[in-house]
């Protein structure tokens, strides 16, 4: 017989094997999972805090100082307002762990992101214009040391009138070599050249950055009119104490200009170039509001420009005068530069 209260095993062994066979029913224990609501609820505020970069580039007028929020940063960080609540949303959609109102989410971010980029739908052509202009405008990068590969894209495809931007000046001379079948116009950082003779040159240096110029000229098309070119490059906003500070007020400068050359008189107006701000952008607006936004107007799709290696955004513009049309829009392939050319036909209704 055992001892009292034995197994008949001794103490310690019978204990011991009680304890392990308890130890392998338990049940494992499973990581903690954030609650059933959590996910949806952290997307919740980000989708609030992109609704308000939304509300702020889309609603706010650019001369109202709390526009700095988006002005004071690079053009393309107001992507990432949408697309930080929208990547991971799409994973945790995928991996189907989201419930209706983290889906009605996730769609209305995708329409967020719509909407920030300037989409465009598609659009039936545009009627054929009187005396087409073949136009392009196309940020060449600083960097790059020559017009080699620039001649090569538009040999490969003509254009009458190209507006160039980030033009150094050591550069300038060799301009009319390269093209000698175009009338070169360069000052400051920016070029225009013209399949037809140009007059009435003027360059005027931007209150923003007094080393940057606006570049006008006129223009007679032959059987059009005579036409204003208006040649832009305005400030990038910069991550910097200086340049968060000023932003909001060089862009309220730059606009003031702008509006100042279109309003000299009724001659119809080509003003293209680097802005250096997205289709959501105040000035951006304001602009399309007095005059056709080429891409606007013809274009379909995202039509970026910056980066030419990853483009996320478009910051390069072509506005014509609205008694004007646009007859196509496109975004070039790289040329080389860390900007894609854009390139539109318009012309006379």
């Amino acid at each position: 017989m055992g001892t009292k209260g034995g197994s008949g095993l001794g103490p310690g062994l019978g204990n011991s094997r009680i304890t392990q066979s308890m130890s392998d029913e338990a049940p494992r224990k499973e990581r903690p999972r954030p609650p059933a609501g959590c996910f949806t609820t952290v997307m919740l505020v980000q989708a609030t805090l992109a609704a308000l970069v939304i509300f702020v580039g889309a609603v706010i007028p650019i001369s109202v100082g709390f526009h700095t929020i988006i002005t004071s940063i690079p053009p393309y960080v107001l992507m990432a307002a949408i697309l930080v609540p929208l990547i991971p949303a799409l994973v945790a959609l995928a991996r189907r762990r989201l419930k209706t109102p983290g889906i009605v989410m996730t769609v209305l971010l995708l329409g967020a992101t719509f909407a920030v980029s300037g989409f465009e739908l598609p659009k039936p052509p545009g009627p054929a214009v009187k005396a087409p202009i073949n136009f392009v405008t196309f940020n060449r990068l600083w960097l790059v040391e020559d017009f080699s590969r620039l001649r090569a894209e538009i040999d490969r495809n003509p254009a009458d009138i190209i507006y160039l931007q980030e033009v150094p000046p050591q550069l300038h001379d060799d301009l009319p070599r390269v093209f000698p079948e175009m009338d070169v116009y360069a000052s400051g950082t920016n070029a225009i050249l013209s399949r037809w003779p140009m007059r009435n040159r003027e360059a005027v240096p931007m209150a923003s950055f007094p080393t940057r110029e606006f570049l006008i000229a006129q223009v007679q098309v032959p059987g059009g009119p005579e036409v204003r070119l208006v040649n832009a490059h305005l400030t990038a906003p910069q991550i910097s104490r200086f340049n968060m500070a000023n932003a909001a007020q060089n862009k309220a400068d730059e606009r003031g200009q702008l509006l100042e050359i279109l309003g000299r008189d009724k001659m119809p107006v080509i003003l293209a170039g680097d802005f250096n701000a997205p289709a959501l952008h105040g000035l951006v607006r304001e602009l399309g509001r007095s005059h056709h936004n080429a891409f606007a107007r013809r274009g379909q799709g995202f039509g970026f420009t910056f980066a030419a290696s990853l483009p996320a955004i478009r910051i390069d513009h072509i506005f014509v005068s609205r008694d004007w049309e646009v007859e196509s829009v496109k975004v070039e392939p790289d040329w080389g530069s860390d900007h894609l050319a854009l390139r539109a036909v318009i012309g006379v209704r």
